[in-house]
């Protein structure tokens, strides 16, 4: 059996629960249906910023810093937890109004900590609410400093553990599986004329560019082949249809 043709369920971290959960949710029943389930949208995660740098204008953004302090503030349903964290140029603030107790195990002292949010701007204070927080690894930070991929998910999926980041972890699971599996598709003569990239490369690099030209070439090539094959399909359907005509003149 082609190897793109296997049930979803026996890919490492999906199993029976959450395949029956893509089949029912997002129409993902093999191998195939998750390679070509593209990201809807690319989070910009190319610049690391200093904290000094932020600005009230800005929007997502990451930065690095180790925590300052941490204290909970309010009581009952306005409790919150507020995490500050250091990087030497500045002092940032994250907040949690939710998964406080959760919050405040995913900190320890002297740890350099990688936050990404929505940068909020109130009463003169910059913050960012429920950030994303992973610890820090200079040695990764080639794979940090990319385009992130946004996938479709739903409620259910998310309860599940495959919101978007669950998703494009089966995804970065999958693809090294696929290697000496994805046959070309296209000419090589067409790929050279149109200065395209072989068809695995694109598929890599729909769902993980490292910059925008290689998302760019990703798009061009899946985009060519889409319309390539539907021209060919709309030539077929003319052919047959004179031949038919020639047939019963």
């Amino acid at each position: 059996m082609n190897i793109l043709e296997t049930p979803i369920e026996y890919l490492k971290g999906v199993g029976p629960v959450r395949g029956e959960l893509l089949r029912k949710e997002l129409q993902i029943f093999t191998f195939k249906d998750l390679l070509y389930d593209f990201p809807f949208r690319y989070e910009d995660r190319t610049i690391i910023y200093k904290i000094k740098e932020l600005d009230p204008l800005m929007t997502y953004v990451q930065v690095i810093g180790k925590v300052e302090n941490m204290e909970t503030l309010g009581t009952g349903r306005s409790m919150r937890l507020h995490v500050y964290i250091n990087d030497g140029t500045g002092r940032l603030e994250l907040i949690w109004f939710q998964g406080l107790k959760w919050a405040k195990q995913l900190f320890k002292s002297g740890v350099t900590y990688l936050i990404y949010g929505k940068l909020n701007y109130f009463n003169g204070i910059l913050s960012i609410p429920h950030p994303e927080v992973e610890i820090y690894d200079p040695a990764n930070e080639d794979d940090i400093k990319t385009l992130y991929p946004v996938y479709s998910s739903t409620e259910k999926l998310k309860s599940h553990g495959l919101g978007s980041k669950g998703i494009s972890k089966l995804v970065k699971t999958l693809l090294p599986m696929l290697e000496g599996h994805l046959e070309e598709t296209l000419d090589e003569l067409v790929i050279n004329e149109m200065k395209l990239i072989a068809l695995s490369k694109a598929l890599s690099q729909i769902h993980f560019p490292p910059d925008r030209f290689s998302l760019q070439s990703a798009r061009l090539r899946l985009k060519f082949e889409e319309l390539f094959y539907a021209q060919l399909s709309v030539l077929y359907l003319k052919h047959q249809r004179k031949s038919f005509s020639h047939g019963h003149s």
